[in-house]
């Protein structure tokens, strides 16, 4: 029976409810030690419903080992491995330690794992108990907070206990928690009383007032106050806080057990597995005989379960290890160490590094070795901790700094900024080897950008310090120096460095990542001829390398180059690839690209569910530079797709975001402009767009941008200010816009810069007509745009026969691009022409199901539909199978079958067939 628990256990009732009908849900319990965490947990896990309970309690000394919670919790699921795609199968396989496998990111493994806590919960909902969260290991974290969130219509249920002010991954804004508070005084009471129902009133104030609420303190100490023997020198210790009471508690009634039993649970306090035939190992070892541990479990200090031995609670295990020997800790890691170094070697290795006192190369080594194989199943914090040990280990100093680079790297990796930039610079003092030196500095640039939005100042004195003993390794390093001035537009600072860097790298397609960025510079600043050479050039070389981040990096300069099939050739092949075996983080990258490209070519309904899933990915990661990018892209495509007040919060949340940084700002500052604008001139409030526009693209422009395709808005700032009255403004813009389309042959912004010119009175319908002949419509709502001031412009000449073709042209792309607001103008100039009436896209967020048009969506649905439910959606109406769509996204067949009944459920459909015409292309353009 728990006392005074009544409110967190109705809370949790009430979860566990929702289970039986298909919601899952992750909560947080937080609280410190011996609050009565654990006692919840024991008693959710009795409850009488039908459902699996998956339990795992973290360790400190587990939070070491890559995904060491994640495979004891996983145990009982291991016959349910069948059930899942050989590929995730063979991931799960690795990520457990089963097999060696070949080598998985994050996102393969956090899939991988998802897929396997839903696997057989038709049959019976599934209920993870964590305890002691804070200590698992950060791999097995991040993979159970990924399914967690993924799992919400699922029947899994997730439960985390935390202990407070212990900063964890659980402490994640969007999980949410309950405080677990002392129990107030007359509960005390009554919980100390029917523990121990002899003590005297004086015994009983004493013990409430120690225990200051904690249940398990309450039951300690009572049992302690109602021993005649000794009870006295318990109280005599002054003032101490609850736990050291506690843990001095456990501490006095191990001390009586015999000597060999102390030692067997000081093994038991080291272990991070609670495997009987391990521990038992360890213990005959140390101590002669398995049994030693026997009067432990007598005096009920430890608990054993089936094969399973646990102390009877967290507290009990910190109390044995913190008054143990030195010596007697050694010798149980020791033991340890070799009762697992058949079957899990990377767990051995950290306890013979445990053990250590003194520098060793052969368990440095160990270490390396257990480091390479976090990094394959995408532990990067593991990865991190074992280098860093192992540097520490190592007799070598050269050896011991170069893996503590490797340590600062993978740390850099996890996101663990500031174990990584701590690490970094301990390199950098303890070393003058200028490559080391260079390599440290690349990686703490890179902190300082992507985190913190500044400049490095050591990276000029690195440069400088490597460029003649290993050019191209300068020429990375100088490269990424160009990160912040192309995100700011300032291509005069710019354009000297990326010639440098070129020069350094010897003007060749490799490596990549300098002459991409390169090219990147060079179409900025308007050297067309030589971006367009270099960007073919690598074209070739990229695919053939297979290198994703390269794909990525190049599809930018292609689409402004306006190559646009190669660019989607590179972005979908990279994404694929990317699903399949890497990161989240360069996924993440990709879709964002992806929704950029496909918005610009129209095909609104891919542009807004790449940048929802990027930005979802982005959230996972908790990075925040591309959250940022994530989310002015999906403003940029829910303001084309009308949906104003959705892309007017995400504009305004991504500049939060950015709000304290002083370097690469610049193109979320435009990004955010142009999409609130371009909604507002829709929406026929050019003064709003004007004053969102103006100062972005003056930025753009007095930094050095000369190709159009950088500030593709400015064709918006003209129409704005041209219907703002403010001719002079629209002109010089206009004259920049022609003169630059001209230069960087861009068919795009030439068409744009005419329609500009008739808006202003400057040219005539009939050279509008001529440049929409020229135009290719790549750039669907430029020339849908365009059609639509050409019908606008005929009808006002008193034109309206010829101007029906023009706006029917128009309405039709907006229509099928999802385009609402302007579908709804160009509908409504129909019917100034005499229409009766004309059709007008759906309100609503687009799913693009062709290569040449999308469909737009209701809105309400749309809103309704998760982004894994989207993306369900949009490959079955594009006649995938359940079994292709499963390999798509690197979930299982049942998963997908569960999404496409909830988008069926949602959007009130009953068939693959009805999904297909729901989502069909209404208008085809011509």
């Amino acid at each position: 029976m728990l006392f005074g628990r009544a409110a967190e256990l109705e809370r949790l009732d009430g979860l566990l409810a929702g289970l039986g009908q298909e919601r899952g849900f992750a909560l947080v319990l937080r609280g410190q030690a011996g609050v009565g965490k654990s006692a919840l947990l024991d008693v959710v896990a009795d409850r009488p419903e039908k459902r699996q309970v998956l339990r795992v309690c973290g360790t400190p000394s587990e939070s070491e080992v890559a995904f060491s919670g994640l495979s004891e919790l996983a145990q009982p699921l291991l016959a349910n491995l069948a059930e899942l795609p050989p590929r995730q199968r063979d991931v799960v396989r690795s990520v457990l330690a089963l097999s060696e496998g070949a080598s998985h990111g994050a996102l393969a493994v956090f899939v991988a794992v998802t897929s396997l806590l839903a696997s057989g919960i038709e049959s019976v909902p599934r209920l993870c108990l964590i305890d002691d969260a804070q200590w698992l290991d950060a791999a097995s974290a991040d993979a159970l907070l990924f399914a967690a969130r993924r799992l919400t219509e699922r029947p899994v249920g997730f439960v985390f206990a935390v202990r407070s002010g212990k900063a964890s991954a659980f402490d994640a804004n969007w999980l949410p928690s309950v405080t677990v508070p002392p129990l107030r005084d007359p509960v005390a009471r009554e919980l100390a009383a029917a523990v121990a129902p002899g003590l005297t009133a004086p015994a009983l104030d004493r013990v409430v007032a120690a225990a200051e609420g904690y249940p398990l303190a309450l039951v300690e100490f009572a049992r302690l106050a109602d021993e005649s023997p000794g009870r006295d020198a318990f109280w005599s210790h002054g003032p101490l806080r609850v736990n050291e009471r506690l843990e001095r508690a456990f501490s006095a009634q191990a001390a009586q057990l015999p000597m060999a039993t102390q030692q067997a649970l000081v093994v038991l306090a080291a272990t991070d597995t609670d495997r009987l035939e391990i521990v038992a190992s360890a213990v005959a070892a140390v101590t002669g005989t398995p049994s030693s541990l026997d009067p432990a479990m007598d005096a009920g200090l430890v608990v054993t379960h089936a094969d399973r031995a646990t102390f009877r609670h967290p507290l009990v295990r910190s109390a044995v290890f913190h008054s143990a020997p030195a010596a007697v800790v050694r010798a149980a890691h020791l033991a340890l160490a070799d009762a697992l170094a058949m079957a899990q070697p990377e767990r051995a290795a950290w306890h013979r590094a445990l053990a250590a006192t003194a520098p060793d190369e052969d368990v440095a080594a160990g270490l390396e070795r257990t480091a390479a194989l976090a990094r394959r199943r995408g532990g990067y914090t593991a990865e991190a901790r074992a280098l860093e040990r192992s540097a520490r280990l190592s007799p070598d100093a050269r050896v011991s700094t170069a893996r503590l680079l490797a340590a600062g790297a993978a740390a850099r990796l996890a996101g663990q900024h500031q174990l990584a930039r701590s690490l970094l610079e301990e390199v950098t003092g303890r070393t003058d080897d200028p490559l080391i030196l260079a390599d440290a500095e690349h990686e703490l640039v890179q902190l300082a950008f992507w985190r913190d939005g500044v400049r490095s100042p050591g990276l000029s004195i690195a440069v400088r310090r490597v460029e003649r003993l290993d050019p191209v390794r300068a020429a990375r390093l100088y490269s990424f120096e160009l990160i912040g001035p192309i995100a700011d537009y300032q291509v005069a600072t710019a354009l000297p460095i990326a010639r440098r860097a070129w020069d350094l790298a010897g003007h060749g397609v490799e490596p990549f990542e300098v002459s991409l960025r390169v090219a990147h510079v060079l179409v900025m600043a308007g050297e067309t001829a030589i971006a367009t050479a270099l960007a073919g050039q690598a074209v070739d070389a990229v695919e053939a390398s297979g290198d994703t981040t390269a794909m990525i990096m190049l599809s930018q300069p292609l689409w402004w180059l306006e190559r646009y099939e190669a660019a989607r050739h590179l972005l979908e092949r990279a994404i694929a690839e990317l699903r399949a075996s890497d990161g989240l983080s360069m996924l993440t990258h990709a879709l964002v690209n992806r929704a950029e490209l496909e918005r610009r070519t129209g095909r609104l309904g891919v542009a807004y569910t790449s940048a929802a899933e990027a930005l979802s990915l982005a959230q996972q990661l908790g990075e925040l530079m591309q959250q940022t990018e994530a989310l002015y892209e999906l403003a940029a495509a829910e303001a084309a797709l009308g949906e104003e007040e959705q892309a007017r919060a995400h504009a305004e949340q991504a500049l939060r975001i950015t709000a304290g940084r002083t370097l690469g700002v610049g193109e979320t500052h435009l990004a955010t402009a142009a999409a609130i604008a371009t909604a507002a001139l829709a929406a026929d409030r050019p003064a709003e767009a004007v004053q969102r526009l103006a100062p972005v693209v003056e930025l753009a422009i007095s930094g050095g941008v000369a190709d159009p395709a950088l500030v593709p808005c400015i064709a918006d700032l003209i129409e704005a200010h041209a219907a703002c009255g403010q001719g002079n403004a629209a002109a010089s813009l206009c004259d920049w816009l022609e003169g630059q389309a001209k230069q960087c042959e861009r068919r795009w912004a030439r068409l744009a810069a005419v329609r500009c010119r008739v808006l202003l009175g400057s040219a005539d319908p009939d050279q509008l007509r001529r440049a929409l002949d020229d135009d290719d419509g790549a750039a669907q709502l430029e020339t849908a745009r365009s059609w639509l001031v050409l019908g606008s412009s005929l009808r006002r000449a008193g034109q309206r026969t010829q101007a029906r073709p023009a706006l029917h042209r128009a309405n039709a792309i907006f229509v099928a691009a999802g385009a609402s607001q302007w579908a709804a103008r160009a509908a409504s100039e129909l019917r100034a022409c005499g229409e009766k009436a004309a059709a007008t896209a759906r309100v609503g967020l687009g799913v693009g199901v062709s290569g040449r048009a999308a469909s737009a969506a209701p809105a309400a649905a749309a809103a309704r539909l998760t982004p894994q439910e989207t993306r369900v959606a949009v490959l079955v109406a594009q006649g995938a199978r359940s079994r292709d769509v499963a390999t798509a996204l690197f979930v299982s067949e049942r998963t997908v079958e569960s999404h496409l009944a909830a988008v069926y459920r949602k959007l009130g459909l009953r068939s693959r067939t009805e999904l297909a015409a729901h989502l069909a292309v209404s208008t085809e353009v011509q």
